[in-house]
């Protein structure tokens, strides 16, 4: 009995963590945690979170059902995965369009219909980061294969673990107290004119490369969040994606900032470096390394 309650809350202070992290990157929390709300079928659904954003390129705001889970690594396996997913997937099918959700929350009507749920999962005792490159992964393609998505119904389920949840912490402590802006170029958002942002989409968050700006003493800095491998290669192929993007300008300071480090990352900054000749200035900085079991303290501590 203590055991489970524990546990429970354990699981309520992950919940309010999951919020927490994003609302650092201006997502709207909406009505309380651990609320039951009225599907389509009448019946109530138990729901951790309801969220939404300004998602740049869309006409109305994004709304999201959040899901957190606070699990050891021998507690997951196919089955449990499995029942998030169905579980999630019924409360995005009966909340979609909801008329009483709707009326409980104001805030829905201004937003799009409910297609996007995102489950925070936080594994308190992996060992490290391979965990979740093979084991959690594997698991999770399992179910991706023989998930059928119904016929003209459009609903994602996103699912972010520690090492995603880690890197955008260091992304935001490097970010907070300076005047910043999210970049989210054309061919980003479906052809639409570029948008600067202090939200960070779901779609940024998955993405190896955000791009970002800074504005500092009245000029324009130039910020690129760097999650991919460090070889000369690669960042060959990051400097041809930011000309294509036509984010690097030859008059502005370009910033890289990366998580991975190898032995030899050290000695090839300056080969990263001659990549960009044609930038007035270029520099690669290491961003912070959190421990991977540990949650970051911007989003443990409630404001509330």
């Amino acid at each position: 009995m203590i055991m489970a309650e524990r546990q429970g809350k354990l699981g309520d202070m992950w919940n309010a963590c999951a919020v927490n992290f994003l609302s650092l990157f201006d997502w709207n929390h909406i009505g309380d945690k651990d609320i039951d709300v009225i599907g389509e079928d009448g019946n109530a659904y138990g729901i951790d979170a309801l969220m939404d954003y300004n998602s740049p390129g869309m006409a109305t705001r994004q709304s999201v059902i959040v899901e957190s889970k606070r699990y050891s690594k021998d507690s997951i396996n196919y089955s449990v995965m499995s029942g998030w997913l169905k579980r999630l997937t019924k409360k995005l099918e009966q909340c979609r369009n909801s008329e009483e959700l709707q009326n409980e929350f104001p805030a829905l009507t201004e937003c799009c219909s409910i297609n996007l749920g995102v489950i925070l999962v936080w594994v308190h005792d992996a060992e490290n980061e391979e965990y979740f490159h093979s084991d959690f992964t594997r698991l999770l393609n399992r179910l991706v294969s023989v998930t059928r998505v119904k016929p003209n119904a459009f609903k994602r389920i996103i699912v972010l673990t520690n090492p995603q949840i880690l890197r955008l912490c260091a992304l935001y402590e490097t970010l907070k107290d300076s005047d910043y802006a999210f970049v989210y170029p054309s061919q980003l958002i479906g052809n639409y004119a570029l948008e600067r942002s202090k939200v960070l989409t779901i779609d940024y968050m998955l993405s190896n490369v955000i791009l970002t700006e800074i504005k500092k003493d009245g000029a324009t800095e130039k910020h690129v969040f760097y999650f991919g491998i460090m070889t000369v290669d690669a960042i060959k192929i990051l400097r041809e994606s930011l000309l294509k993007y036509q984010f690097a300008e030859n008059d502005k300071k370009l910033v890289i900032h990366y998580t991975q480090h190898n032995d030899d990352t050290a000695d090839l900054i300056h080969e990263f470096e001659k990549q960009f000749t044609d930038v007035a200035s270029v520099s690669f900085k290491r961003m912070s390394k959190y421990n991977l079991t540990t949650e970051p303290s911007i989003i443990s501590n409630e404001d509330e």
